[in-house]
């Protein structure tokens, strides 16, 4: 479920940044965001529950493997303050060199509706609560997920600036 939210977050974290609105546009505040937004990311990480040396590889092997993930992600924002997200996301795990783990893919959706809101300043803040999700391949196949709350900011929207 880590491995699910983490992708989540991650495909939060680079959507933010995709859009902005012009300084120029007359609309202020949770105005900014209206309309249907996608996103897509990528991402790998290296676990090792034992812990990395100082050579950033796993202490101990046998335990430790590696992911690549894939996400998408469709935003609906309302123009009030409240936005609709659905997200789908695949995961391949890869056992390191002498694991005892298999190989193994896995999917995960998520779907909620979270609150936002643009400050004068143009920071978006999102706050999502009881976010559903399901695993609907892999080992966690039938398994469902709640995230109970996170919050994401970015300041970019609005500004144009990276």
């Amino acid at each position: 479920m880590n491995l699910l939210a983490t992708t989540g977050l991650a495909a939060v974290a680079l959507f933010l940044g995709l859009f902005a609105a012009s300084p120029a546009d007359a609309v202020t505040g949770d105005a900014l965001l209206f309309g249907e937004y996608s996103a897509t990311s990528t991402g790998s990480c290296l676990t090792a529950p034992s812990g990395f040396n100082d050579k950033l590889q796993p202490n101990v092997p046998a335990v430790s493997f590696s992911s690549v993930t894939s996400s998408e992600e469709v935003w609906i924002f309302d123009g009030s303050g409240s936005v609709t997200v659905t997200s789908t996301g695949i995961a391949n795990s890869i056992p390191t060199p002498g694991s005892t783990r298999v190989p193994s893919a896995s999917g995960t959706r998520t779907w909620g509706t979270r609150k936002y809101t643009v400050s004068r300043e143009h920071v978006v803040t999102v706050i999502a609560t009881n976010v559903m999700g399901e695993n609907f391949a892999g080992p966690l196949a039938g398994h469902t997920l709640v995230i109970d709350s996170t919050c994401f900011r970015d300041t970019r929207a609005g500004t144009g600036k990276p």
